[in-house]
């Protein structure tokens, strides 16, 4: 039996596969002459296909990132040419999506396509923050009061945002961290964020991180409930109370579970520290409402902050955590 060379078998091999793959590629008469590359949630998608038979039933569906399709309607046209356009949900998933055209025995072609956000990303910044420890101990815990000033700097709301606070000794040494979630920041406002950290390790606090990131943002729309009359009063033995009054501007009650946070600003405006409560009680619409701030959750007492050490507070309020049942209604209307 003779042996037909090696060069000769590998040659064949390459002339009969590309044999093959010129003859699927005549058989295929299906091409996508145009697609929208970059689409946004509620946009219009255009497709354009050729269809060389002219005899073949078109179906078209676009498939997300994680794989739902969205069906369009079949059609067939004498000329060979078809079109669709397609305006994709509000809701709709941003990434990369496929447009899928099948004709029947004339083939099939897909192409991929941008879904994006058509609002550009907030820029949040930390405008300012500062921090007091307490010289007061219960056990083995430390408390530090802190407050921090965020600026949204941008014209679109910022949604959705996390708020991580750490504290480290002169060696860089971790004392204890916090973190904290807000609604989100109506565009070109400041928010004002205060907390009281705990530590159980003995180390003094030289220095605090403060980090943000917003999960999304939308075109202005985003109100938080504004508040009024934020002062500290004396109770005449050297402790001060923090109150003030914020309103409902909603066509829902702001729940009980809303947080309150304050702020102390010293003589220079420089940030000292800070506090948060939860409003305890829930606010009608259009209604406004007293808060107040015991001396253990303000921490304007001796232990923390001289009262001539806060010559400013600042207040804000976020009505909820979650977009869900938010009197605020951060999602888009659908």
């Amino acid at each position: 039996m003779r042996r037909v060379p090696t060069l000769v078998l590998v040659f064949l091999v390459m002339t009969f596969g590309l044999a093959l793959s010129a003859s699927a590629a005549a058989q295929n008469h299906v091409r996508i002459s145009f697609l929208t590359p970059k689409v946004s949630p509620g946009g219009v998608l255009t497709l354009r296909v050729t269809e060389s038979t002219r005899t073949s039933d078109c179906s078209t569906r676009l498939s997300s990132p994680d794989a739902v399709a969205l069906k369009l309607p079949i059609r067939r046209t004498a000329t060979g040419k078809l079109q669709w356009r397609y305006r994709l949900p509000v809701k709709s998933q941003l990434g990369n999506w496929f447009a899928i055209v099948a004709c029947g025995t004339s083939g099939q072609v897909i192409r991929d396509f941008g879904v994006v956000s058509s609002t550009p990303a907030a820029q949040v910044v930390v405008a300012a923050s500062g921090f007091t420890q307490s010289n007061y101990s219960s056990g083995s815990e430390t408390f530090i009061s802190y407050g921090v000033v965020l600026q949204n700097k941008s014209n679109v709301d910022a949604l959705g945002l996390t708020v991580n606070v750490s504290f480290v000794d002169t060696l860089g040494r971790s004392v204890t961290t916090d973190q904290t979630t807000l609604i989100g920041i109506p565009a070109g406002t400041a928010f004002y964020v205060g907390g009281l950290a705990s530590s159980n390790v003995s180390l003094t606090v030289a220095s605090m991180n403060v980090t943000v990131a917003a999960s999304s943002s939308q075109p202005h729309r985003l109100e938080l409930p504004p508040v009024s009359g934020v002062s500290t009063q004396s109770d005449g033995l050297g402790d001060e109370s923090v109150s003030g009054t914020f309103s409902d501007p909603y066509q829902t009650p702001v729940p009980s579970t809303a947080d309150i946070y304050v702020v102390y600003l010293g003589p220079q405006g420089n940030v000292v520290g800070g506090a948060s409560e939860f409003a305890g009680a829930a606010v009608q619409p259009g209604q406004s409402v007293a808060f107040g701030f015991s001396d253990d959750s303000s921490t304007i007492n001796p232990s923390f902050l001289q009262s001539s050490a806060v010559s400013t507070v600042k207040a804000s309020v976020n009505p909820c955590v979650s977009a869900y049942s938010c009197p605020a209604q951060v999602p888009a209307p659908s």
